[in-house]
C-alpha cells in the first residue's frame, strides 16, 4: 500500500506568504490534497518539535510509509542540528522526506 503525501510550508512572519512554496511543490509534480498542505507562520529558529503545526503533523498525521515534501531544507529549520534531528526522527518513523 502506498502512503500518503504531505507538504510542509513555513514562513517566519505574518507579512510573508507560503504561495511560492506551494507553487514550487506543485510545479515539481506533487499532486497533494490541499488538506495535506501544512502551513505555519513561525521563526525557523524555533525547533521543529516546538512548532504547533509541525508537531501536530509528526504526532497525529504522519504514518509509516507516508512522504513529506518541503520546498527547501531551511523550511524545516535554521539550525543544522535541529534539521538533522528532525530528518532522523522522520526516517525513524519510516516517513520519506523529499526536498
Amino acid at each position: 500500500m502506498t502512503g500518503r503525501t504531505f507538504a510542509y510550508c513555513r514562513v517566519s512572519t505574518s507579512d510573508q506568504e507560503t504561495d511560492n512554496q506551494v507553487l514550487t511543490i506543485r510545479n515539481a509534480g506533487y499532486d497533494i490534497l490541499d488538506s495535506r498542505f501544512i502551513v505555519e507562520v513561525i521563526s525557523g529558529g524555533t525547533k521543529a518539535s516546538e512548532r504547533p503545526q509541525f508537531s501536530n503533523l509528526l504526532l497525529h498525521k504522519l504514518e509509516a510509509g507516508d512522504t513529506l515534501v518541503i520546498s527547501k531544507i531551511d523550511r524545516l529549520g535554521r539550525d543544522n542540528i535541529d534539521v538533522q534531528t528532525t530528518i532522523k526522527q522522520l526516517c525513524d518513523m519510516n516517513v520519506r522526506v523529499i526536498c
